[in-house]
């Protein structure tokens, strides 16, 4: 039998009752962060919730007099580990040791300026390096399929989408990352082509790192993607045929 998997809004779906003012972004957040809090798989998926956090987050976009322009508005979204978030720690980094993030990096403020809410940070494995995602703390098992393996790098934020903890998740790819943890939790994830989304840090793994979306349906993924790349074209689906 399938592990049970939240009922949760599509990200498009939501931002939209959001930008109409029909639903409050704390009652968005509040829900997710219950889901989460309720449920013994997200200690796996996530590396940190940022609980209080999101909650100010939130709080504060009620009062944006833009609020109804934003693409994301009150959306909560799970960000990958290996994106700074200011205040949170680098990957695989101790708090004890390590310094937190200053600022945020330019794909985190580009998901901020939407409207986003960042629920938590994603657990990776170490370096990125695997094709599943397991470290000392967690393994991060497929919602769907508790044996096996939600797939990696990008296994936490893909775990965090198919238990229905959030809509939508970052993740980044080089080899696979996106793409592998998608196929084996049944979602849509997208590894955009070169110079898609322009990136401080693109130049990693040899100039090959990409930051995409992961999503349950393939608006929403293109939703996120438009906003990662700042094209808003991109979020509109042709029809089939």
């Amino acid at each position: 039998m399938p592990a049970e998997s939240h009922e949760v809004s599509t990200a498009a779906d939501l931002a939209s009752q959001v930008r109409a003012r029909r639903v409050d972004p704390v009652a968005t957040t509040s829900a997710a962060l219950a889901r989460i809090a309720g449920d013994s798989r997200a200690l796996a998926a996530f590396r940190r919730v940022r609980r209080d956090e999101a909650l100010a987050e939130a709080a504060a976009l009620a009062d944006r007099s833009d609020l109804g322009e934003l693409a994301l508005a009150g959306v909560p979204i799970a960000v990958k580990e290996v994106a700074a978030i200011a205040g949170e720690y680098p990957a695989g980094e101790s708090p004890s040791t390590a310094e937190p993030f200053a600022v945020d990096s330019d794909v985190v403020e580009r998901l901020r300026a939407a409207g986003a809410v960042l629920i938590g940070t994603t657990r990776t494995p170490q370096n990125c390096q695997f094709p599943m995602t397991d470290d000392a703390d967690a393994i991060v098992a497929n919602p769907w399929a508790p044996r096996y393996s939600a797939g990696g790098s990008s296994g936490g934020s893909a775990a965090a989408v198919a238990a229905g903890f959030v809509p939508l998740a970052h993740g980044t790819d080089a080899f696979g990352s996106i793409r592998i943890p998608a196929a084996m939790c049944g979602l849509v994830g997208i590894s955009p082509g070169t110079g898609t989304v322009a990136a401080d840090d693109a130049w990693q793994w040899s100039g090959m790192l990409r930051h995409g979306p992961i999503a349950t349906t393939v608006s929403d993924a293109a939703l996120l993607l438009s906003v990662l790349a700042q094209r808003p074209q991109l979020a509109a689906i042709a029809p089939a045929g």
